[in-house]
């Protein structure tokens, strides 16, 4: 999702928002997605049970 070769997570809330949590796993010392990054990149997923 963002490009920078590394596998990130896209997940829906129960109120229907996506949500992004980018791996930066250099970043972080060889932990990914420990740090606050996620961010909202979309609403109205109520209705989707998975992203393919």
């Amino acid at each position: 999702m963002t490009g920078d070769g590394y596998t990130d997570l896209v997940g829906r809330k129960t109120d229907g928002t996506l949500w992004l949590y980018p791996n930066n796993i250099e970043r972080d010392n060889g932990v990914p997605y420990s740090t606050p990054d996620s961010r909202e990149i979309g609403h109205g997923w109520n209705g989707f049970n998975s992203i393919i």
